[in-house]
């Protein structure tokens, strides 16, 4: 004990597995009244379970004494002192664990002995107690939040000897771990941290407290001791104990100096006795003060409970009662909240359908405005080739009428060179029935000379005989000249007109298609022609 202590108040800053508590102490407080202190700070009343750790100035792991004062034990000559408030002694079974605070206080303990490898466990075992660490502290997988690589660290759960143990990958652990996580929906907390404690209560090295010995024979062994009693272990077999002890076989243990005896109540393959011994005092006094411990939780788990245990579990099986009713209400509302949910995730389905849908069309739109805009520019383009198409139309329209009028002036001109041929086709004929009327008369002239000949000749033949001779005929020579010329000519007449009554025709036939409405104009050119000369008539003709 140094003079650092003898001051009125001493700093101790105490750790628990989830929280930091400071403390100002007298120097005469206890370690008993410092340890009640704590567990009526974080509110545990299963004190006989725990108790107050520190490493002295040699490194050495020690207990509080709770019946001496704190400036009194070996404590680390520094401010503030450091103290751990850590499991000191485990249940036979863990369901005999009464409060909630008490069950995590273990889960947190054995979970980082787990962690550290202070206790064994295989890969498979501790995949699934990762699980329901994972369970305890996030809750429900939900897998709309999870991300792999986001929300846990796989070597913050596995130990280090099963990373090392298979050739993987801490995304593949981590795969592993979430399909057991998935299984846990719908534990609370304190379900999900007893499940884990009920796993590891099946590990071999679950709540054991090891030393390192040497028997009668000088073979270092190591020694167990646990809530069933004390175990005797090979030095390279910490799993399999040579020897058990059971509290309930163990009459006493003592200690003298370094040696350690255990006598039996009775003999155990012809032992009455297991005497052994330690390196040093410490240890054996370590090791006894666990035996005692141990041996009084057994005998007192055997004694009809006390008014204070029976408070503790009515108010536990309360507590867990509306916890189970809390528990119900709450599966409801989340039942409700994924109906609600899924709901919502149909509506939202439904929404990013429409949405999609609308996209597709908006798209679709967009393609047909840009045909439209396309189009727009081929009409744009075709329109103004319709413009020039027109302005050529247009100038051939008026190259068209300007012919189209041509063509009915020539028209009005043929008409009325029609209508004069007409006329002077109809004074041909007329000439040609007047002339053939002549030669009609002089025919019948010619014939009447004829007769009158004939007459006179027979006349002269009947006065004079001798005129009996053949008599030449009655010649006209200019009579029959007349008459052939009168012939040819009323033949040539007669061809051009029909030529000219074909040439007529067709000309008429030509004419009615190029026919025009202004009868008034042709009439007028008609007239002035029907009133001119025969000259004119003539020419007109010729021009036919």
């Amino acid at each position: 004990m140094t003079s650092k202590f003898k001051q009125k108040t001493i700093p101790v800053r105490v750790s628990t597995m989830d929280a930091e508590l400071s403390f100002s102490i007298s120097s005469k407080t206890t370690g008993q009244e410092l340890f009640d202190l704590v567990c009526r700070t974080i509110g545990l009343r299963e004190t006989w379970y725990f108790g107050l750790q520190y490493s002295d100035n040699k490194g050495f792991i020690n207990w509080l004494c709770p019946k001496k004062k704190i400036v009194e034990q070996d404590l680390p000559q520094s401010f503030p002192v450091q103290l751990m408030f850590l499991v000191k002694f485990y249940p036979e079974k863990i369901e005999d664990l009464i409060q909630d605070i008490t069950q995590h206080l273990f889960f947190l303990q054995v979970k980082q002995s787990i962690i550290n490898m202070d206790i064994e466990c295989s890969a498979e075992a501790a995949v699934l107690l990762a699980s329901y660490a994972i369970q305890a502290h996030f809750g429900d997988f939900d897998r709309t939040v999870y991300k792999l690589g986001a929300v846990f660290a796989p070597e913050d759960l596995l130990p280090k000897r099963v990373l090392e143990q298979y050739n993987m990958t801490p995304a593949m652990w981590e795969e592993r771990i979430v399909i057991y996580w998935r299984d846990h929906v719908g534990f609370p907390r304190e379900d999900a941290e007893l499940h884990y404690l009920k796993l590891a209560q099946d590990l071999e090295m679950y709540g054991i407290n090891y030393f390192q010995i040497r028997d009668r024979k000088n073979i270092d062994h190591w020694l167990g001791v646990d809530a069933h009693g004390i175990h005797l272990y090979d030095i390279d077999k910490k799993l399999t104990p040579t020897y058990s002890f059971g509290w309930n076989s163990i009459q006493t243990v003592t200690i003298s100096d370094k040696k350690f005896t255990v006598k039996f109540v009775e003999k155990i393959d012809d032992m009455k006795e297991y005497v052994f011994f330690t390196s040093k005092l410490k240890i054996n006094n370590l090791i006894w003060e666990l035996c005692k411990g141990n041996h009084e939780l057994y005998d007192q788990r055997r004694k009809p409970e006390s008014m204070e245990i029976q408070q503790m579990k009515t108010h536990a099986n309360e507590e867990k009662a509306r916890r189970l009713q809390q528990l119900e209400f709450d599966k409801k509302s989340r039942d409700r909240i994924l109906e609600e949910k899924r709901d919502l995730e149909q509506k939202l389905t439904l929404l990013q359908q429409r949405l999609a849908q609308m996209e597709e069309e908006i798209s679709t739109a967009y393609d047909a405005l840009s045909r439209s805009e396309e189009t727009v520019e081929l009409l744009g383009d075709k329109n103004r080739q319709y413009e020039q198409e027109i302005s050529l139309l247009n100038s051939k329209s008026k190259e068209a009428l300007s012919l189209v009028e041509k063509i009915q002036q020539e028209n009005i001109l043929l008409r009325i060179k029609v209508a004069n041929g007409e006329r002077l086709a109809i004074g041909i004929f007329e000439e040609c029935e007047q002339r053939g009327q002549l030669i009609e008369k002089l025919r019948q002239e010619n014939d009447k000379l004829r007769k009158n000949s004939e007459a006179e000749r027979q006349r002269r033949l009947q006065s004079d005989p001798s005129l009996l001779s053949p008599l030449p005929p009655f010649e006209t020579p200019l009579t029959d000249n007349l008459t052939l010329e009168m012939e040819r000519e009323r033949e040539d007449y007669i061809q051009k007109s029909n030529n000219l009554k074909e040439r007529l025709e067709n000309l008429r036939s030509n004419i009615e298609v190029l026919k025009v409405e202004d009868s008034s104009l042709l009439g007028e050119e008609v007239d002035e022609i029907q009133s001119g000369t025969t000259m004119a008539r003539v020419a007109f003709f010729e021009e036919l």
